[in-house]
């Protein structure tokens, strides 16, 4: 074997041109074998996804969850805590940039009404 051919490749690097100039029946059959287990992969990850469409499309129907805040929530709660925050602060300033700013909490908005009139109570007197 020459040093070509004993080059290690990598996911940016082709495989040396004489591997695929002249492809040895080893190297034809780790072909075929990739092939066929990267063909039962997608089949499984076709399975696995209508399982989970199924499941939240199920929910939808019988208790009215929405779909994409679902979906939304369960990536957002894999998120490391300190990239909470961030993901938090980003999605309230890009609803108010678009014209849909985030309500308010009604607890908040109850408390803050709560505020008020306790001031206004107070400046009457």
């Amino acid at each position: 074997m020459t040093e070509e051919t004993n080059q290690q490749t990598t996911d940016d690097q082709a495989p040396p041109p004489s591997m695929l100039a002249s492809p040895s029946d080893d190297f034809l059959q780790e072909i075929r074998n990739a092939v066929q287990t990267l063909k039962e992969i997608d089949a499984k990850r076709k399975d696995l996804t209508a399982s989970k469409t199924a499941t939240v499309e199920r929910l939808a129907a019988d208790h009215a969850v929405n779909k994409a805040a679902m979906l939304a929530a369960m990536r957002y709660v894999d998120l490391k805590d300190k990239d909470k925050e961030n993901w938090d602060l980003t999605y309230q300033v890009v609803r108010k940039a678009l014209g849909d700013p985030v309500q308010q909490d009604l607890f908040d908005a109850q408390l803050q009404r709560g505020v008020e009139q306790a001031i206004q109570g107070k400046r009457k007197h």
